[in-house]
């Protein structure tokens, strides 16, 4: 820990010339979408437009460091402003005097984005953008949050030059419904579609390789093992599903609730049939391994890894609230009213073969290319 360190890791920064200079403000670079955006942002954006930095409140190794590192990217680390907002403020400044000039600070921290906007724009920045990639229901948050949160929008709108979000409910969330609806902008995580689609090679290797038979159905998940992924549910759902059909689960991540979900499968006698994988670089080829998609979380947002799914051609079943409408609308996306336990089950069971003939039309993905991802960024940090 750099507990005596003023500001960490900051070098003297000078500019590229006839390049952007872009600090992009994640927070964190651990597993998640927004840091995953920040991420595709860099690896699809050309180098000889851009360079980047990333801003994080955390001195612990994350995720994706190694990665970014990689890819040429400096990594600064100042306080976590929930925690030292003063000392914050003070270190973000210095950020940006010293270490830029910037041209673009892209901010991905939701509310905070407000002091970010406004330090950057009073230290001469050219673009500010603030984007939101989640949604924070007002019932769920204190009085006093609530006024902070409100404090924080007014500063968002005041000195955001965009206003980007992955969702229409995302960005109404952040920079309320009348501002989004009229200058909002909606850029989506792209992904490469080509690599997601069904491949039945990596389909037999991967069942050979977990020991499923060719006869078992493969209900898939990949997500975090969190409390609002609700996986205690799907091992019920999942010890139903096996009584009534020969079927396997496999999940792949990890998270705070691996131990006790490993447990809970063991006192539902299922374990055996129950794959936890943890963390994989090789999804894709997961996917095509699986029959049917089940998304159980309590709230998704987009959900990414639907997506990806969608694009193996497999269905997708997930709970209707718990999703954004754009994911809802997409072809074999199948969504449940609550989480009754027969319900799911007699939906899994009509596909208990898959049908590997049976792919998503590639044009209703369209939205999610990342030849559209990098036009649309493109005229952003143009400024066009």
């Amino acid at each position: 820990m750099h507990t005596n360190s003023k500001i960490i890791n900051i070098k003297k920064g000078k500019k590229i010339s006839n390049m952007k200079k872009v600090l992009l403000v994640t927070g964190t670079l651990n597993t998640g979408g927004l840091e995953l955006f920040a991420i595709n942002t860099v690896k699809l954006l050309s180098k000889k437009e851009y360079s980047f930095d990333f801003l994080i409140f955390s001195d612990k190794k994350q995720d994706y460091e190694e990665e970014i590192k990689k890819m040429g990217c400096e990594i600064i680390r100042i306080k976590n402003p929930k925690k030292k907002y003063f000392k914050f403020k003070k270190q973000l400044k210095e950020v940006i005097k010293s270490h830029g000039p910037y041209d673009i600070v892209h901010s991905h921290i939701y509310y905070s984005s407000g002091m970010i906007m406004k330090i950057a724009k009073k230290n001469n920045v050219a673009t500010c953008i603030s984007h939101s990639h989640s949604i924070v229901r007002e019932n769920d948050k204190k009085i006093i949050r609530k006024i902070i949160h409100s404090f924080m929008r007014k500063k968002i709108n005041k000195y955001s030059d965009y206003k980007i979000a992955c969702t229409l409910e995302a960005g109404e969330n952040l920079f309320g419904k009348e501002i989004f609806d009229k200058n909002g902008i909606i850029i989506t995580n792209p992904i490469d579609i080509q690599k997601y689609s069904f491949d039945l090679t990596e389909r037999n290797k991967i069942r050979k390789k977990l020991k499923i038979k060719k006869n078992q159905l493969v209900i898939g998940q990949v997500s975090r093992l969190v409390e609002g992924k609700n996986q205690f549910f799907l091992l019920e759902l999942f010890k139903k599903n096996m009584i009534d059909i020969n079927s396997v689960l496999i999940l792949v991540g990890d998270g705070d609730l691996r131990k006790k979900l490993e447990d809970y499968a063991t006192k539902l006698k299922i374990k055996k049939n129950v794959r936890f994988l943890g963390k994989r670089d090789d999804v894709d080829s997961l996917l095509s391994a699986m029959d049917i998609f089940v998304m159980t979380s309590l709230h998704e947002g987009l959900g990414m890894v639907i997506i990806e799914a969608l694009a193996n051609g497999l269905p997708c079943i997930c709970e209707e609230k718990a999703i954004v409408k754009q994911v809802r609308d997409l072809n074999n996306c199948i969504t449940m009213k609550g989480f009754n336990i027969d319900a799911w089950n007699n939906e899994i069971k009509i596909y208990h073969k898959r049908e590997t003939e049976k792919s998503i039309i590639k044009n209703t993905l369209a939205q999610y290319s990342e030849k559209k991802f990098i036009n649309e960024m493109n005229k952003i940090y143009s400024n066009k």
